[in-house]
């Protein structure tokens, strides 16, 4: 079954879980929920389970991605893709954004990353 999944969607079915619950903590954030109530809400089982991938996941502390990336130096670049143009943001913690961006002009940089 597995490798039945993984040849449709590309990933595990482990990964697309993990993947989904990483969102939805990111959405928690980004609409003002406190981090611990984002936490749970998002289905982890307990704040050490998030804060030891938290810099792989959203390269950065939950409470400066909850402040829109506040004091973090972020990195970014967009490239053209079979798919469009993706946005791409790192930290020095690791990757805070990969995502697609419609109607990028390469004069005009400048694309606010959230």
């Amino acid at each position: 079954m597995q490798r039945v999944f993984k040849s449709i969607f590309g990933v595990s079915p482990k990964k697309l879980q993990q993947t989904a619950r990483s969102d939805k903590f990111k959405a928690l954030l980004r609409d003002g929920n406190d981090i611990t109530d984002a936490i749970y809400a998002a289905g982890y089982g307990s704040t050490s389970r998030l804060y030891e991938k938290s810099a792989h996941n959203i390269g950065m502390t939950p409470k400066s991605y909850r402040a829109g990336g506040a004091g973090e130096s972020i990195t970014w670049a967009c490239r053209q893709t079979s798919l469009g143009w993706l946005l791409m943001a790192a930290t020095d913690r690791g990757v805070c954004c990969v995502k697609p961006v419609e109607d990028y002009d390469v004069d005009r940089p400048g694309v606010e990353a959230r």
